[in-house]
């Protein structure tokens, strides 16, 4: 203890012999270029007990690197002939991008911001910088701002809801705040000419493209920059305003950016401002091309007040481009998003307050056929926008000298109103339009309500007249084929009646004949399950033949013999509802009338939905199903009230959405909007995710809706796994996952794994221990692949199914939603790979269906279960076919065991769960 005693003091003498204090700092040159680490050295003693006989004294040695940042005087105090030198080290050191998501190097970052504030007071003090000064900054601002962002994916809806979390600021924004600062004292000190050659045409695009961060405090620096290279720098005028219009563009037919818009278009604001007429082509060409289509966007919410004062200005210089505006407006009026539809309205009353007369003769027909339309639409905020043009001024001095144009249309959307809307605030605010004609003209008036109740009585007598000839036509029909229908007590519903339903169990059924000689059409009645909260739950349909256990259930028939309900050869697709066993949450039933194939429901003629009582089939309500113009139609819902179990209802809808040919394809906002009306706290998003069976069939959205998919195929360790298996297989995982495409004749087009990952339209996005998945564009697959398997084979044949538990496929949608889950619950047999599931596809059809498989089969590589993938690729996905691959795979097993193959290396075949067979 005495020598280390003696060693720390002879090196403490040491140190205090060059320097007064222990604490001296030395430098030592490194390796670095004009740089020098500065060393601390700091002698401590440490005792590890209170009593100095313990432990002898620990003399410890500590180092602190002090940051470059100091060794650098400052720009003012620096010398004329070495200052630019120094500015550019300056400039150099200021190019070091740091993390600022941890909380390491607060020193270097604070240090950092200082030194960009010194040169920004050197860059306000100093009247001339030199060219070459300027570019280094320029290439340090670019290091710094030029990053990927992380953008929040939003919907148009969030722009509408007062609840939407705020976004969380970006952290680097307090260094980003002085470098912005730089760049917009650059634009505005350094001299044109010198400013317009270092700001490159790529870097003005790239600073157009930070736009998209979701932190409005860089959208408004970056905004604010760009203004003053507009204004400033005259030779990149033209191309400033090219680049915001490709981002326009870019918005218009790729819908990619939502944030950024608005200052795009507060910047394009200031440039119309200052337009002089006559106005350009290129000014034309700004509106029709650019601002007109902004209009047609789903994220139109997010910035239609910037673009609205776009159209306004446009006005305002130029008033005869006002008549193609109101056209355009009406032309692109949305149909299904009333929140969008009320800001077209707002926009399109700011612009009738300033047309003229003629102006307004030119497009009154269409403008007030749409306001009509408006006014009597079920959404109030819509109605209550449409009538608010009335307490306009401008707008009803306007309407004032075209009354005789403007009351018969008008007076039939007030008096539809009052007999049908739901809103007391719409009928206060009709009132008050219906006391302003009156006391407008009350002549006018009085002639316009008489035409309005002549032409609602003419078509009331039509309305009778085709009844009457149908029913003729029925009698006649009935007459020839010796039906005799039971027409008593059946009520035939129009739309939007509705019939009780008591507490028994009732068949839904829709009937058709065959109108065109070839194939009979393939239609099928689907039926969505919705609960209390406005979630769909279940679904009973060809491929999911019960819902809510044994409450509801599929069936398809043709007609042997003549029916009450229709004559002989006719088809029938029913389910099957019994009230009592219905669950307790379940709250609409909605039921859906779609084609499988391409003119399916248009071939159909004498479509009827009926509402038979069980048992005994006794007819209780019916109504035919107008089916000419769309290949899927929501036909009726049945639905009890939210306080009371019973009594059901049953309302006849007629929703005939544009397209589509499933129910997945209009989940919104047809079938959304209709739940929400009904259930408000509903979803925004109406999604299904349906548990799959063995053998069980999942229709998907058809490939022009869902675009991506991502497929995932997981398991868990068992006990035995995470006791028996060794750190390198933990790390690894013990299963390889790979998906195999094949084409319509059975033959293999690509196999995708982790060793061959990239395919057309498929990428494999990795193996970890408990997982693997892949991403698919639909869009890119070639049209010749048909069916994709999906399966996981051991890694090593010390692999056994006891390691494993729950292995399971998921179907997911872009947004992250299921779209389908396959779980094998009886896994088991010696070593095998798992055949889980198939995406496939009909000829000529870009919808995909995803089935359960839950095949074992034996071997240890991909080819090994080629055999079976191929036998699958041949046989149809219904029950049958499967069972029928059972005995195929049986056949292979017994072959391989007369062969002298071990029962390990046979092929494990599993019964396959009947499916409907239509």
């Amino acid at each position: 203890m005495a020598g280390g005693m003696r060693e720390g003091l002879e090196m403490a003498e040491a140190l205090s012999s060059t320097s007064s204090s222990c604490n001296e700092v030395y430098k030592f040159p490194t390796e670095e270029k004009n740089t020098q680490s500065q060393i601390s050295l700091s002698l401590s003693i440490n005792s590890a007990s209170t009593d100095v006989h313990d432990a002898p004294p620990c003399w410890t040695l500590k180092a602190k690197t002090i940051s470059p940042w100091h060794e650098l005087e400052t720009l003012a105090d620096c010398p004329d002939n070495k200052r630019e030198e120094l500015l550019r080290r300056k400039l150099q050191l200021c190019s070091t991008v740091y993390d600022f998501s941890v909380p390491s190097k607060r020193r270097e970052k604070m240090e950092k911001r200082g030194t960009i504030k010194e040169i920004i007071a050197y860059v306000l003090s100093k009247p001339s910088l030199k060219e070459s000064s300027v570019q280094a900054m320029i290439d340090m601002i670019a290091s710094n701002i030029f990053r990927a962002l992380v953008v929040k994916e939003r919907s148009p809806f969030d722009a509408l809801d007062p609840d939407e979390p705020e976004l969380v600021p970006d952290k680097t924004w307090y260094h980003l705040e002085v470098v912005y600062e730089l760049l917009l004292n650059l634009i505005k000190e350094v001299e044109s000419k010198i400013a317009a050659r270092v700001l490159t045409r790529g870097f003005i695009v790239k600073l157009l493209d930070l736009l998209e961060s979701d932190d409005t405090r860089e959208r408004d620096a970056l905004k604010l920059i760009l203004r003053s290279i507009y204004s400033r720098l005259q030779p990149l005028r033209r191309f400033l305003r090219q680049v915001m219009q490709n981002a326009c563009l870019k918005v218009i037919y790729e819908n990619e950016m939502q944030n950024g818009m608005s200052e795009i278009l507060d910047i394009l604001r200031s440039i119309i401002s200052a337009f002089q007429p006559p106005m350009r082509s290129e000014h034309h060409y700004l509106l029709q091309k650019v601002l007109l289509p902004l209009h047609k966007v789903r994220s139109l919410p997010y910035f239609h007040f910037g673009l609205q004062q776009c159209i306004v200005l446009y006005i305002g210089k130029d008033a005869g481009v006002l008549c193609s505006i109101v056209n355009a407006l009406l032309l692109l009026w949305p149909n299904s998003m009333s929140a969008k539809e009320a800001l077209f309205l707002e926009e399109l009353e700011q612009i009738l307050a300033l047309a003229t007369h003629s102006q307004f003769l030119l497009f009154q027909e269409q403008l007030l056929r749409r306001l009509a339309l408006c006014i009597s639409s079920t959404s109030s905020l819509v109605a209550e926008r449409a009538l608010g043009f009335w307490r306009n001024e401008q707008i009803v001095a306007l309407f004032d000298k075209h009354r005789d144009l403007i009351y018969p249309v008008i007076l039939r959307a007030l008096y539809t109103n009052v007999r049908q809307h739901w809103q007391s605030f719409v009928h206060t605010r009709n009132y008050e339009v219906l006391r302003i004609f009156v006391d407008a003209d009350k002549d006018l008036f009085d002639i316009a309500s008489a035409e309005n109740r002549r032409r609602a009585a003419d078509i009331e007598r039509k309305d009778a007249i085709r009844e009457k000839r149908w029913q003729t036509l029925q009698d006649m029909f009935n007459k020839k084929h010796g039906v005799k229908p039971t027409t008593e007590g059946v009520k035939a519903l129009q739309k939007n009646d509705s019939v009780k339903i008591g507490d028994s169990s009732y068949r839904m059924a829709v009937t058709w004949n065959h109108a065109c000689p070839g194939t009979p059409p393939e239609i099928e009645l689907q039926t969505l399950v919705v609960s209390q909260d406005g979630t769909i739950v279940d679904v009973a349909c060809s491929n999911k033949e019960h819902a809510c256990g044994q409450a509801l259930r599929f069936q398809f028939t043709q007609m042997a013999e003549a029916t009450p309900l229709t004559k002989a050869g006719c088809y029938c697709s029913a389910v099957s509802v019994s009230i009592p066993n219905l669950p307790p949450k379940a709250q609409l039933l909605l039921f859906v009338v779609s084609e499988f194939s391409q003119g399916g429901f248009r071939a159909a003629s004498h479509a009827v939905f009926h509402v038979l009582q069980e048992p005994g089939l006794n007819r209780v309500a019916q109504f035919s199903i107008d089916h000419r113009h769309s290949g899927l139609g929501i036909v009726a819902l049945m639905k009890r009230p939210l306080q009371k179990p019973t009594p059901w209802s049953l309302e006849r809808l007629g929703v005939f959405p544009r397209a589509g040919q499933h129910f997945m394809d209009v989940l919104e906002p047809d079938i959304g909007h209709i739940v929400r009306s009904i259930i408000p706290s509903a979803p925004k998003r109406q999604k299904v995710r349906l548990d799959v069976e063995r053998g069980d069939i999942v229709e998907m959205p058809c490939s022009q809706l869902l675009k991506q998919a991502f497929v995932s195929i997981g398991w868990d360790l068992s006990r035995k796994g995470l006791k028996n298996v060794a750190a390198k297989d933990q790390a690894h995982g013990l299963l390889d996952v790979f998906a195999a495409l094949f084409d319509v004749d059975g033959k293999q087009v690509v196999t995708v794994s982790a060793k061959s990952p990239e395919s057309p339209g498929v990428h494999c996005r990795g193996i970890g221990v408990t997982s693997g998945g892949f991403f698919f564009d639909l869009m890119a697959i070639p049209r010749g692949v048909s069916q994709i398997f999906f399966a996981a084979i051991p890694k090593s044949q010390d692999f056994a199914v006891e390691l494993i538990q729950e292995l399971s496929c998921v179907v997911l949608d872009r947004t992250g939603a299921e779209l389908g889950r396959y779980e094998h619950r009886d896994v088991d047999g010696g070593t095998a790979g798992f055949l889980s599931s198939r995406l496939f596809r009909k000829s000529g059809s870009s919808r995909y269906s995803f089935q359960g498989l839950g095949c074992c089969v034996a071997g240890f590589r991909s080819e090994d279960m080629l055999d079976a993938m191929q036998q699958l690729c041949h046989a149809s996905p219904d029950g049958e076919s499967l069972d029928n691959l059972t005995a195929s795979l049986t056949e292979c097993s017994s072959a391989m065991s007369s062969a002298g193959l071990s029962q390990d290396d046979r092929v494990l075949p599993v019964r396959l769960r009947r499916t409907v067979s239509l």
